[in-house]
């Protein structure tokens, strides 16, 4: 008998906000794509099936911000042992390269890789072999050489990222400049890490463009220098920017994620338009844990599994340009599936530095990963 599909995902309460679903339906691949959303679809019509009852069924997830330039960035972490083993089908590199070591990035990490790994490129030509990689001193903003290296590898390099140390004013501004210029070059967005005190926050949000990112928007930030001012309201650049399109991520990281400063933040209505981890050597293994520990926090929050849901796979899916094939399960679509299960019971989550730590009634788990049509089994990697 010759199957009509490759895999049918049976079952399971289907969540995605690019087609209005939130139900038990059944999804099927072929040829890895998805194939056909429907309330029933008959197992026989399929070589192999999984019983997805009792657990939700979404887009794979999609993570705007991580560190995956294992053995040379500092901050690396090996990509599939921590993303697509645990629901992340896609991820972005928040700058891990630069213009001279992302060949090296591509060659030995991003090739080999199961997890889909997208870049933003350093402004840095070194990339985050150091923690400011090496900006201190400014000649390593190199414009010709990261928009010559993006254009390069436009299928991959997404854009530049700019974490720039607090160096004098002009200094920074400088950096900074360089940084917009360079994505400006290759046709790519930027993404901005919010920190350090040279210029004043509200400066840097005015530079943001349409499309562009701003990472770490809800850190802990004492005295103003964050998206809220010293009385906790939410700057007014940050409303305009965010009207005019700029994108404000969370990029939880190991010191990047405040519940207070999105608690004031999300009362005034002002909610992330993302949702990331900023997965680094410094976090897997205590406080971020993996972007479905991320995402159980915005249930913790008040949010709806619908939108957490969103803000990790159809939301992001914009930002990168992605939306007719990733983030969503409509027909056509390349075939990624994350299985997942809302638990119940009594679970401590940490904001960045433990400065809170909550008793969550929910969370998310992995139960399995799909992408392109094929179940993600580590031994088989």
């Amino acid at each position: 008998m010759a199957h009509r599909y490759d895999l049918i995902v049976s079952g399971g309460r289907v969540i995605d906000s690019s087609q209005g679903i939130d139900d038990v339906r059944d999804v099927a691949l072929s040829d890895g794509k998805v194939a056909l959303v429907a309330e029933y679809i008959t197992a026989e019509q399929a070589r192999d099936a999984i019983d997805a009852a009792g657990t939700i069924v979404t887009p794979g997830l999609i993570d705007l911000h991580t560190h995956d330039f294992w053995g040379a960035s500092h901050y690396g972490v090996a990509p599939d042992t921590v993303h697509i083993a645990k629901g992340v089908t896609t991820v972005v590199d928040a700058g891990s390269a630069g213009a001279l070591t992302f060949p090296a990035f591509r060659r030995y990490v991003i090739d080999r890789a199961q997890t889909r790994i997208y870049a933003m490129l350093n402004i840095s030509a070194m990339g985050m072999v150091l923690g400011y990689a090496g900006l201190e001193d400014t000649r390593w903003a190199n414009v010709e050489e990261a928009v010559r290296v993006g254009r390069e590898h436009r299928d991959i390099v997404l854009g530049v990222k700019a974490r720039i140390p607090p160096l004098p004013t002009q200094s920074y501004r400088g950096v900074l400049r360089r940084a917009i210029e360079a994505a400006e070059g290759m046709d790519g967005i930027f993404m901005l890490h919010l920190g350090g005190t040279s210029i004043p926050v509200a400066e840097r949000l005015n530079v943001l463009r349409p499309g562009d990112v701003l990472t770490h928007s809800f850190r802990h930030s004492p005295g103003g220098n964050g998206i809220l001012d010293s009385e906790g309201k939410v700057l007014e650049e940050a409303w305009t920017a965010k009207e005019r399109g700029g994108v404000f991520d969370v990029g939880h990281g190991k010191a990047s994620f405040s519940f207070e400063t999105m608690e004031h933040a999300m009362a005034q209505g002002f909610f992330p338009d993302t949702i990331s981890s900023d997965l680094h050597i410094g976090n897997v293994d205590r406080t971020v844990y993996d972007l479905l520990t991320t995402l159980s926090k915005f249930l913790q929050l008040g949010m709806t599994l619908d939108e957490v849901i969103r803000l990790g796979t159809e939301a992001p899916s914009r930002v990168i340009g992605k939306s007719e094939e990733l983030g969503t399960l409509r027909p056509g679509a390349v075939g990624d599936v994350t299985i997942s299960k809302l638990e119940e019971g009594r679970f401590e989550l940490s904001d960045s530095g433990g400065r809170r730590i909550v008793e969550a009634t929910h969370r998310l788990t992995h139960v399995q990963t799909i992408k392109g049509g094929r179940v993600y089994r580590p031994y088989l990697a």
